[in-house]
């Protein structure tokens, strides 16, 4: 969840859910809390250096889930998000870490959402469109 118009600050949020596991009402709270740093020339690493995103936005989101165990509460669930948004084309990056406690697993990925990426990662040099700016 992003507020929009995007801007620089912080923002939290915390929500709760009851689920039914077979006859048992089990509450659930999850709280997330955001950033939005100031904007920035963001350099795409597969560019070897030469390409950024002008004024990109970085935003970066934490969310935890935590359950009522009858006994206290038990953390279930954590995700640390980081995005970058460049004003003329969204959401060009994504990385996640996301933990599940209860299973001792944990994920991470990383998302792109831009036109040259399956290009730069075989290493292959694209010609950029001028909606990216080469850095000289």
């Amino acid at each position: 969840i992003l507020p929009l118009p995007i801007a620089a600050g912080s923002w939290t949020d915390e929500t709760t859910l009851t689920i039914m596991w077979g006859e048992d009402p089990v509450p659930y709270r999850a709280s997330l809390q955001g950033n939005v740093l100031a904007q920035a020339d963001y350099i795409i690493a597969e560019s070897d250096g030469e390409v950024f995103i002008k004024d990109a936005w970085t935003v970066v989101r934490e969310i935890a889930v935590e359950y009522d165990s009858g006994e206290g509460w038990v953390m279930a669930f954590t995700q640390e998000d980081t995005a970058w948004y460049a004003p003329t084309l969204g959401e060009v990056r994504i990385t996640s870490y996301e933990v599940e406690l209860e299973d001792d697993m944990w994920y991470e990925s990383t998302t792109w959402r831009f036109p040259y990426s399956a290009m730069m990662t075989k290493g292959q040099r694209p010609i950029f469109s001028e909606e990216f700016f080469p850095q000289r």
